[in-house]
């Protein structure tokens, strides 16, 4: 570390059982706050939790993730999400991962599949599902906004039209790459990311638990890239930032809307032909 470094990013879920109301009690918080509030006042550091918000009073029946907590006198709720969180400036940012793996994260119909619940939190997951985020949140610095990108994430393209709608200047993705265990998994999640650089012209700095954490420029060249599978790695890099918009970033899927379209008239075209040969 030098007084140069302005982002220090962690992977996906460093951190569990981060409460959000007393998330500055926190003791390691605290200490990450000291660092770049005295040691390195330009630095920002980035990482992921399992985090929950705690409320008393009313059930928020638009959050079908809502649970109540138990053995409480007080009738008091809360919502388990997986957060990215930003410590730097004058207060801690917080982004809910909103692209939810379906299985541990998501699971459709989860009021009939209480059977699965024991399966579910073996995977470190919730039956009823993570709260989400409704606006794709960019974290700001003195240097710019990045895309505080979750996993699952950035693997919808289209999705990630948000982060750059709100003044993203460059990727910042944490994942958590020990789901497929020594695979080719964890290759092509990564492969995934280079799309995403291309799409946008977007740099992006990448912090993979189990999997490999690197550097991605524009182009989608990974450019610097730190050991394999399970291996302990630091990377650093100088990045260039972007904040204009690409016609992919303006226009989203179109191809692959427009190759639906077609694939549609030529299928319907297919069927014309056939009831009319009388096939």
């Amino acid at each position: 570390m030098d007084d140069q470094v302005d982002y220090l990013i962690f992977p996906e879920a460093t951190f569990s059982s981060v409460y959000e109301n007393e998330i500055n009690q926190k003791e390691i918080f605290r200490i990450f706050s000291m660092i770049t509030t005295m040691e390195f006042p330009n630095l920002n550091i980035i990482a992921g939790a399992t985090a929950y918000k705690t409320w008393k009073g009313e059930i928020d029946l638009e959050l079908s993730s809502t649970r109540k907590r138990m053995m409480l006198e007080d009738t008091t709720y809360y919502h388990v999400y997986n957060g990215a969180f930003q410590i730097g400036g004058e207060k801690i940012q917080m982004y809910k991962k909103s692209k939810l793996v379906v299985g541990p994260e998501f699971l459709p119909f989860g009021s009939y599949l209480g059977f699965l619940e024991k399966t579910i939190n073996n995977m470190g997951g919730a039956l009823n599902g993570f709260a989400i985020d409704n606006e794709r949140k960019t974290f700001q610095s003195k240097k710019g906004k990045v895309a505080p990108i979750i996993c699952y994430e950035q693997n919808y393209g289209e999705f990630l039209r948000g982060f750059v709608a709100n003044g993203a200047d460059f990727f910042s993705i944490i994942t958590n790459d020990g789901w497929w265990g020594n695979t080719s998994g964890y290759l092509q999640h990564r492969e995934f990311a280079r799309l995403r650089a291309i799409e946008y012209r977007r740099s992006i700095a990448r912090s993979a638990n189990m999997g490999i954490s690197c550097f991605i420029n524009q182009r989608g060249d990974i450019t610097t890239g730190g050991g394999s599978y399970g291996e302990s790695a630091i990377v650093k890099e100088n990045i260039s930032l972007n904040n204009e918009f690409t016609f992919y970033s303006k226009m989203g899927d179109y191809l692959g809307r427009l190759s639906v379209f077609f694939s549609l008239i030529v299928l319907m075209n297919l069927i014309v032909k056939m009831k009319m040969k009388g096939i």
